[in-house]
């Protein structure tokens, strides 16, 4: 289960490894709260700073391969991708 508008998971009543969860959703929230974005349009991915958020251009390559006009966070060393919404 997740929360309607960030989609943030939600614990359940004796779920392992609950720190995963959490850590999750934090980098959700950190994504979300007050977003700013570096760039609008690119289409090869930049190196990563922790924290970095990019809307995705069309026709972009490498990890970023697929994610047309998603929001790009470089988040623990990785890209994570989220699609916008109104």
């Amino acid at each position: 289960m997740s929360t309607d508008r960030l989609g943030l998971s939600t614990l359940v009543s004796g779920q392992s490894q609950k720190e995963i969860t959490v850590n999750m959703a934090l980098q959700r929230l950190d994504a979300f709260v007050q977003m700013a974005v570096e760039r609008v349009g690119l289409t090869n991915p930049p190196s990563g700073v922790g924290g970095s958020l990019y809307v995705v251009g069309i026709g972009a390559t490498g990890v970023w391969a697929g994610q047309d006009n998603n929001i790009a966070h470089f988040a623990s060393s990785a890209w994570w991708f989220y699609t916008p919404f109104e």
